[in-house]
């Protein structure tokens, strides 16, 4: 059995959204491409 998870993230005025699916007991994040850019915005924000 599956289980849908949606996570939000504020983050400096922005919401970033992570979709991960629960198989096994374990998170499997469906939108991993936008890890990467949340990574970079971060890094971004923390800069300014």
């Amino acid at each position: 059995m599956s289980c849908l998870n949606f996570a939000h993230i504020p983050l400096d005025g922005k919401v970033f959204y992570i979709i991960s699916v629960k198989e096994d007991k374990k998170k499997v994040i469906q939108n991993s491409e936008v890890v990467g850019e949340i990574r970079k915005e971060v890094e971004r924000l923390k800069n300014e």
